[in-house]
């Protein structure tokens, strides 16, 4: 168990510097400026010692005094210069490093299949998007700072010392050691506890997202006092690890201090007696006693610096645990680019499983969908539509030789290009909280979205939903909440279609998508899209005949498998699903 530990540290900190390795020249500089800081505040003590002693030579003059003076207000202007450029160097360089981990890490969630998304919070992504990567920047920054203090002011300090004497040197520094076993000792704790922290803070940040998201539902259900409670045994969880953690470090940083504090006790007194028996100069006691000063951050610096490695080392854990996430879809730019359907969409005995585990979704299934007809599938819920139609967007991965798109290989198909050319209307209609008119322009790409503009209203009017807008407050500029919420079902469903029809694509699937939307007036934009969709291919899914009965071709599909094949009137000649189906809705609805 520790090995793995061990294995999983040393890859987080390779993964860490290989960040830093990018930006080596500027962490060179920031370095080497921090080092020319901690030379020039180890000169100045130097200088007063020389000041003081001559004080009591023989050649002792004004002109020395201003001399020496004017000697450390250069040093001091020179050190404002420099902390300046190193702090551009280090800590600018840290703040790119966590926006490229963070570009990175988000890209990576784009590519990353629904099965990722099933099984993560959205919280616990949000937190390590944000808490996680601050945490990493600070390993990255601040702690490289504090590691150089350690080693250059700390190594500098004590040669400045030795030249003092070397005597007091060990005796001074000696209760300094007993800060390495400390956190030694300490060190794993940090991690350990830290990694409860973030799992914590995770637990507040999904609870919190969820709540917000489903506050329709939780005031419908009038479970606000419920969700409170649950909130507040979050927190106070949250608080209890914080607290925890705040005490190993609480208990780790007095200590560190304490024990640089009983190295200059221990230098006032042999130092004292030093100058007594006049081993050192009065200049040199003082000065010593600046180096010893000059110690203590470092010491500190110690402790701090193992804390936030600890922290950093357990988020980049996590943000490599995302990461390392395999990508089921492939996206390499060599596959076939695909341009528009002109042929055919053949499915030749697919059969298909979400996993080993499961049973099969699709079974068996055949089907060709010549380029430029409609075809309707109806089915019971999980008859497998849904998975169907998610295989042709390539959102899931299928055997080869099975799918084709105009005779290749979906496999073979860049993903991109494919879903470029697909209309995608799902049932579940996404919308962003902003406002109608990006909605619907929303898979347009930025650099066309204003000449395009002009299109939004007129597709908004084919989807039947200009009028909606026309009565709305600022029109198609409309924001319109998270997700959507100041919309209504129907309202997001037709803006959905009009989102899907603007980009003009090849191929259009209405996954269930006039679900939410009264019949005559689906009958309506049913109407409308025959002239949308005339030369396109078509894909109704749908639980009303009336949605598919104008179709070329249907298909009813049951337990994965395709039962019936043909038009709305063989179906109803067959006499199976389909017809009883119509016959039930005819009598609900009067379908003609």
């Amino acid at each position: 168990m520790k090995k793995n530990k061990k294995k999983s540290s040393l890859k987080a900190i390779k993964f860490l510097l290989s960040y830093i390795a990018r930006y080596k020249l500027a962490f060179f500089f920031g370095i080497l400026f921090l080092i020319a800081v901690d030379v020039l505040q180890l000169t100045i003590p130097k200088i007063v010692q020389s000041t003081l002693d001559s004080l009591s030579a023989l050649n002792f003059s004004e002109k020395s005094i201003i001399n020496n003076s004017l000697l450390i207000i250069l040093c001091a202007v020179l050190m404002v210069v420099l902390r300046f450029f190193w702090r551009l160097f280090i800590t600018g360089s840290s703040r790119k490093i966590e926006r490229e981990i963070r570009t990175d890490l988000y890209t990576h969630l784009t590519k990353l299949p629904f099965s990722f998304f099933n099984r993560k919070k959205t919280g616990d992504l949000m937190a390590l998007l944000i808490n996680d990567l601050r945490v990493i920047r600070m390993a990255s920054g601040p702690a490289l700072i504090g590691i150089t203090d350690t080693l250059f002011l700390g190594a500098l300090t004590i040669a400045f010392m030795i030249q003092i004497n070397l005597k007091l040197t060990i005796i001074s520094v000696i209760p300094l050691l007993g800060i390495g076993v400390f956190l030694i000792t300490y060190g794993g704790r940090i991690h350990k506890q830290f990694v409860k922290y973030q799992e914590a803070f995770d637990d507040i940040s999904s609870a919190s997202q969820e709540m917000i998201s489903g506050i329709r539902v939780v005031k419908s259900f009038h479970m606000e006092e419920d969700e409170q409670k649950i909130f507040f045994v979050k927190c106070l969880n949250y608080m209890r690890e914080d607290l925890k953690l705040a005490k190993i470090w609480g208990l780790m940083q007095p200590l560190v201090a304490f024990i640089s504090t009983m190295s200059i006790i221990v230098f006032l007194v042999i130092g004292g007696f030093f100058v007594i028996q006049k081993t050192i100069t009065i200049g040199a006691y003082i000065s010593f006693n600046f180096y010893i000063a000059n110690l203590v951050w470092p010491m500190i610096a110690i402790g701090w610096v193992v804390n936030l490695i600890q922290q950093g080392v357990a988020s980049t854990d996590r943000v490599m645990e995302v990461l390392n996430e395999k990508i089921d879809i492939p996206h390499d730019k060599s596959l076939s680019i695909f341009s528009g359907l002109k042929k055919d969409i053949k499915i030749k005995n697919l059969s298909f499983k979400y996993n080993d585990k499961s049973d099969n979704v699709l079974k068996n299934v055949s089907l060709s969908i010549p380029a430029g007809t409609t075809l309707g599938i109806v089915g019971k819920p999980g008859s497998g539509k849904t998975t169907l139609i998610s295989i042709l967007l390539r959102i899931l991965n299928v055997p080869d030789n099975s799918v084709f798109i105009d005779d290749t290989d979906i496999n073979k198909i860049y993903p991109f290009s494919l879903r470029n050319n697909i209309g995608y209307v799902p049932q579940d209609s996404f919308l962003f909280s902003d406002s109608i008119s990006e909605n619907i322009l929303f898979g347009i790409p930025p650099d066309k979205t204003e000449e395009k503009k002009e299109d939004a209203f007129h597709y908004a009017k084919i989807a039947h939903f200009n009028k909606d807008i026309e009565k709305f407050k600022n029109k198609i500029e409309t924001r319109i909440g998270e997700r959507g919420v100041t919309l209504s079902g129907g309202q997001k469903q037709r803006l959905s279609v009009a989102r899907a029809l603007i980009i003009k694509p090849s191929i259009l699937i209405f996954d269930d998508s006039f679900s939410s939307i009264d019949t005559e007036t689906e009958k309506e934009i049913i109407t409308e899209l025959k002239t949308e969709i005339k030369n396109r291919t078509a894909i109704f899914i749908a639980h009303r005949v009336s949605t598919v009965m104008k179709c070329d071709n249907i298909i009813v599909m049951e337990e994965g498998r395709i039962t019936e094949h043909g038009t709305h009137g063989e179906l109803v000649k067959q006499g199976g699903y389909y017809k009883r189906l119509y016959e039930l809705q005819r009598l609900k609805e009067k379908i003609i």
